[in-house]
């Protein structure tokens, strides 16, 4: 079910900013990076709105020897109580995730977390992007060896007026 909520631009001077909505993530893990989930524009008293459906889903981000050599997963939509694991291709060039037994998970996180959990042979250091309803929310680097990146939502929403 989507929820609709709108916006009012209480600021006096909006000339040139705008409003940015970010979704705090539960447990924070250290290093992550949290995106802007929305960017309002709008001018003072002027209302904007939103959108939120809980659908979350993520992808992992490997980097190549050379500068732009980005390489992205598939994004795939995952469900709290879910383990992703990230593994490498058979020709070892690109990364897949792929869901994990549940019977796997029951040590490694809460019925309300979602994680990936870096399996990848030969090892590939990645970053483990998360989004919601299709928009990045927090951004997890250097994502190692054996590591879990776990992902926990319970929609807290912050706002900020910003100039770009």
């Amino acid at each position: 079910m989507s929820t609709k909520f709108n916006v009012t631009m209480g600021v006096e001077d909006m000339e040139g900013k705008t409003v940015l909505v970010f979704i705090k993530p539960e447990n924070p893990q250290r290093d992550q990076m949290i995106h802007a989930w929305q960017v309002l524009d709008g001018s003072a008293g002027a209302t904007d709105s939103f959108n939120y459906e809980a659908n979350v889903s993520t992808d992992i981000t490997s980097h190549g020897p050379k500068p732009g050599s980005a390489n992205t997963s598939a994004r795939l939509a995952v469900m709290p109580g879910q383990l992703l694991s990230a593994v490498s291709s058979p020709d070892s060039q690109s990364l897949i995730l792929q869901l994990t037994p549940s019977s796997q998970t029951q040590d490694k996180l809460t019925s309300e977390q979602c994680a990936v959990i870096n399996k990848t042979n030969p090892f590939i250091q990645f970053t483990s992007n998360w989004y919601v309803d299709g928009r990045p929310v927090v951004s997890m680097p250097n994502v190692d060896a054996n590591k879990t990146v776990n992902f926990e939502l319970k929609p807290n929403f912050y706002f900020m007026v910003a100039s770009p």
